[in-house]
């Protein structure tokens, strides 16, 4: 019976040894490591320090494992994360008045900042508040990626200058781009503030 060769066809990502994986294995996505010894210490030099989201104990997790939702110390104070956010959701819904359209916007109905964006606080404590756009986005689709904004698609339904759209949390009418993806969109759009001055502007002198 023929054996398969036991050629060296992977290089270790800890230890730099070359060694020999069968590619049915390989079809897994392993054979990255020569051992487990070199996993566990290739792994905890990846780990980042966290603090549980409930109790504030610090804690270390692979970045991996805090994407698949790895944030708190204790199944207790997973259980208590989950009540406080459903919480938190079922307040944020009480603020949203839904449209019969279809494609309407879902508006908030609560506090708003100078610019028209709406805004809830997490929970009857001096924590920062949270922009009721970017909440909706998170409820639907999970944390948004830091440095990233929440942007609104359905500012076209809206009048040059109207701000109104702003207080839009359908999480159909969200996007998500960087502060240059943000600026390019009102330029194309026109509601650029410096495209309005010189708007404003030519009507005056037409």
């Amino acid at each position: 019976m023929q054996r398969h060769s036991s050629t060296p066809n992977c290089l270790c990502l800890h230890c730099g040894k070359a060694f020999h994986r069968s590619p049915c294995v390989l079809a897994y996505g392993k054979g990255k490591f020569c051992s487990r010894s070199c996993s566990v210490v290739y792994q905890s030099r990846r780990m980042v320090n966290v603090a549980c989201q409930v109790c504030g104990k610090p804690l270390r997790f692979r970045p991996r494992d805090i994407e698949r939702g790895s944030k708190h110390c204790s199944l207790q104070c997973r259980w208590l994360g989950n009540q406080k956010r459903r919480g938190l959701e079922a307040r944020f819904w009480a603020k949203v008045q839904k449209s019969d359209d279809p494609e309407g916007c879902w508006l908030w109905i609560a506090a708003t900042t100078d610019q028209g964006y709406g805004q809830l606080a997490p929970d009857k404590t001096r924590d920062p508040l949270i922009s009721a756009h970017r909440l909706s986005w998170e409820i639907q689709n999970g944390p948004i990626p830091e440095g990233l904004c929440c942007l609104h698609d359905c500012d076209v339904r809206y009048p040059i200058g109207d701000i109104s759209y702003r207080a839009c949390v359908r999480p159909s009418h969200l996007f998500l781009g960087t502060n240059k993806d943000n600026t390019a969109d009102m330029i194309r759009k026109g509601r650029h503030p410096v495209l309005r001055i010189h708007v404003v502007e030519e009507h005056a002198r037409s």
